[in-house]
């Protein structure tokens, strides 16, 4: 019998490697696709801890103090690059992660206690930050508040990079207040990736939470974090849906605050207002007009410092590119009285806490 020509077997060996790949490769989409996370356009958020002493909701005061931060799950310190960002790194270690964490809490931004805190980028279950609940550990720190966790990124194994995969995540936004809530509902915002990008990256929201004010209105606290890695067309397609929403509030005669990480330059932002000595710089994707809003809105940041990082190297002042992203949005019946950026090098997260003391104008 004539033996088998040698190119013959190592053809077939090279398709049933083939076909074994597309097997898993189709198996695992599959998976990916039947047990993704599926919000509803609107859901009703339920709070993680209420304070004893505080359950039913009275006439909030005029003056107010809020905090809005993207924490960065507590594992993008300084000495953090990410390969999202075009770094290599996907987690920092055990005991930075902590450390930053502790950091995070234990922050003078927060140490203020003020009235409301939103947080983005905070982890309830995921492999980067070693299945730590910062959820729990946050609201617990706070105990004069009460909180609320709203999910925004639910995948149960994440597969890249593929030489260490970011597995496992369930993340979103953190609110905490002081004073109970009349409403709390999560908001899904406009914009998708393409089919198999999406299967693995956040379902972007917000939260939307009202409180009785002291003349029969309502002030409505918006926590948003907005899509990044798009060409823009997301971000602005979410400005546009948040700035619809925070309108019609205000027409119905509502205070409206809205805060967050919006991967984008605020309206008429000007990187060379920046100064710390940093490498500022707008973003690609472009920033709101400065008629964005009508007039009497504001938008409150500090214009010296900047709220966040370039992620693809560990920050170096002076040459890491950084841009201002995380703000708040005032309606004209808000009066801010002050406000601040805490500058500190990106220690504990890639983003720096952004404060402001509010009045309710009658």
């Amino acid at each position: 019998m004539a033996e088998k020509h040698p190119m013959r077997k190592t053809l077939r060996i090279v398709l049933w490697v083939v076909a074994c790949l597309t097997f898993f490769m189709a198996g695992f989409l599959f998976i990916a696709w039947f047990t993704r996370y599926q919000p509803a356009s609107i859901e009703a958020i339920e709070p993680l801890k209420i304070p004893l002493h505080r359950k039913t909701p009275d006439p909030l005061p005029d003056t107010l103090k809020l905090v809005t931060w993207n924490i960065g799950y507590a594992g993008l310190g300084a000495s953090m690059d990410f390969f999202y960002d075009g770094g290599k790194r996907v987690r920092c270690s055990r005991e930075e992660t902590l450390e930053n964490l502790r950091g995070i809490i234990q922050h003078e931004a927060l140490s203020r206690r003020p009235d409301f805190i939103l947080m983005q980028e905070v982890d309830k279950y995921a492999r980067r930050t070693y299945y730590h609940d910062e959820t729990e550990l946050i609201s617990a720190a706070f105990t004069e508040h009460t909180s609320w966790f709203v999910k925004n990124y639910d995948v149960k194994f994440v597969p890249l990079p593929w030489y260490n995969p970011m597995g496992r995540v369930v993340a979103g936004l953190l609110t905490l207040s002081k004073y109970p809530a009349l409403e709390s509902f999560r908001i899904s915002l406009p914009g998708e990736f393409d089919f198999v990008t999406q299967l693995f990256m956040l379902n972007r929201c917000a939260h939307v939470l009202k409180f009785p004010a002291s003349n029969n209105k309502k002030l409505v606290v918006i926590n948003t974090h907005n899509t990044a890695f798009d060409d823009g067309t997301q971000r602005i397609a979410q400005w546009n849906f948040i700035r619809d929403y925070a309108l019609k509030e205000y027409n119905e005669g509502n205070y409206v605050v809205v805060g967050g990480d919006f991967n984008l330059n605020p309206p008429c932002f000007n990187p060379n207002l920046i100064s710390t000595g940093d490498n500022a710089y707008s973003q690609p994707g472009g920033y709101p007009p400065c008629n964005a809003f009508p007039q009497g809105w504001n938008f409150i940041y500090q214009k010296e410092f900047p709220t966040n990082r370039n992620v693809d190297e560990a920050y170096q002042r002076g040459k890491t590119p950084v841009t201002t992203i995380d703000f708040f949005i005032l309606s004209p019946n808000i009066s801010c009285i002050h406000h601040h950026t805490w500058f500190d090098g990106f220690r504990f997260s890639d983003h720096h806490p952004v404060e402001a003391e509010i009045v309710l104008l009658k």
